[in-house]
């Protein structure tokens, strides 16, 4: 199975949907996850990330803990989707205008989630990735934020704008500053 966020739907509210790649009929719509929280421009959708039973599906626009600071939500994914989400993940200390889920990457049961908005200082837009351990006992929690290395830092560098993440491997764009790390 497949998860494609549509973000752009109905005044950027979005939806995810979950296709089945192997079914009878070929590819097959199973199930269609509606925004929890839907407003306009949350961007819900933009950022989606499976690993085994886990989706999440992030909203950079949601204005939940201030305008556009954003959030992701984790989800069931087993034989039947569950289109409630399991819980709702908001990076404390994250500001208004930070687009905390722009990218999401989830490794077994790691999630990373990118805020290229984020100010750092008086840099704008430098950009941070938060770590959450989905297991743990406070998921909710950032369990470690990465920043860009002192070296490279820079206003607008927009680090945490692309994810992946395999094998306990992570990397991240920073598109300003030309760099993946």
């Amino acid at each position: 199975r497949v998860v494609v966020g549509t973000w752009g739907d109905t005044g950027a509210v979005g939806r995810a949907y979950a296709y089945d790649l192997e079914g009878p009929k070929g590819i097959e719509p199973v199930a269609m996850v509606p925004n929890p929280d839907p407003y306009d421009l949350d961007y819900f959708g933009g950022a989606v990330a499976v690993s085994g039973n886990r989706l999440v599906v992030a909203a950079s626009g949601d204005d939940n803990s201030g305008r556009d600071a954003g959030n992701a939500y984790v989800y069931d994914f087993g034989p039947t989707i569950s289109t409630v989400p399991k819980a709702m993940i908001q990076a404390a200390g994250t500001a208004a205008g930070s687009s905390y889920g722009a990218a999401v990457a989830l490794t077994g049961s790691v999630l990373a989630v990118g805020a290229p908005d984020e100010s750092l200082g008086l840099r704008p837009r430098v950009g941070r990735v938060y770590l959450h351990h989905l297991a743990g006992a406070t998921p909710t929690l950032p369990a470690r934020v990465l920043s860009p290395p002192d070296e490279a830092l820079a206003a607008d560098m927009r680090f945490g704008t692309a994810l992946a993440a395999a094998g306990g491997r992570l990397a991240v764009s920073a598109p300003a500053a030309g760099s993946v790390y």
